[in-house]
């Protein structure tokens, strides 16, 4: 009966010591890398993120918020992680950022569809109207051009109107994030209305931001580890190649 009671309690130990942690996730609505629906959430990060929770044994919950929000929940540590992530030195002080992050951000400059003007990079696009959400960082090269005033900028508060400013012919090009465009334009049936105005002016790495007061560095390296296995192994293109805009 001793022998018994002991194997129970030692059982009952270890369930509860090995119980998966719960991680609290921030997101923005930023299709398609997170998107908000009534089903639950959707999205390349999501996916991503369930993907390689679920390989660590541990589970994860997502929450969407306003930018702002998001980020100063990170910063608090009322959350454990946000994503996607630009790393700055700033942020150096709250939040890991290891590795090469989850994927990168293609930087593009977008046209009406037929309209012969090419921008593949800052200088090309001087001469031309441009059009960007609100305060979206678009890469160092970007925001240094933004600062001295080389560009002439118009704003709007998110990508469906960027691509309506675009192919109302208001301004001559939309700079915002290659995948995020296509997806909103092809939802919207206007995908064939615009296409890319040359190659990628820049890149950004994007991360998942962990709160270095409630997330352990070799957490986030064993959470890096898998993701670079996902990459080289093509499941990251395979997600990808869900949330397609095309």
């Amino acid at each position: 009966m001793k022998l018994l009671t002991t194997i129970l309690c030692i059982g009952m130990f270890l369930a509860t010591n090995c119980r998966a942690e719960r991680y609290e996730f921030a997101l923005t609505h930023m299709p398609p890398f997170a998107i908000k629906r009534d089903n639950g959430p959707q999205g390349i990060i999501v996916d991503l993120v369930q993907d390689v929770f679920h390989e660590m044994g541990q589970e994860v919950h997502f929450n969407f918020y306003p930018w702002a929000r998001a980020l100063q929940y990170l910063k608090s540590g009322r959350v454990h992680a946000l994503a996607p992530l630009f790393e700055s030195e700033e942020r150096h002080q709250y939040a890991w950022f290891l590795g090469d992050g989850i994927f990168d951000m293609k930087l593009q400059f977008f046209k009406l569809a037929g309209n012969p003007i090419r921008a593949s990079t800052l200088e090309e696009a001087r001469p031309y109207r441009i059009v960007k959400i609100g305060k979206t960082y678009m890469g160092t090269h970007f925001s240094d051009f933004e600062r001295r005033k080389m560009l002439h900028l118009e704003h709007v508060n998110n990508t469906l109107s960027g691509v309506k400013v675009l192919t109302s012919e208001r301004v001559d090009l939309f700079a915002s994030v290659k995948e995020i465009v296509e997806f909103n334009a092809a939802i919207a049936g206007l995908h064939d209305k615009i296409s890319e105005a040359g190659d990628p002016f820049d890149t950004v790495k994007a991360f998942v931001g962990f709160s270095k007061s409630m997330v352990s560095k070799e957490f986030v390296e064993r959470f890096n580890k898998i993701v670079v296995r996902m990459r080289d192994d093509g499941h990251l293109d395979e997600i990808f190649n869900r949330y397609s805009g095309k």
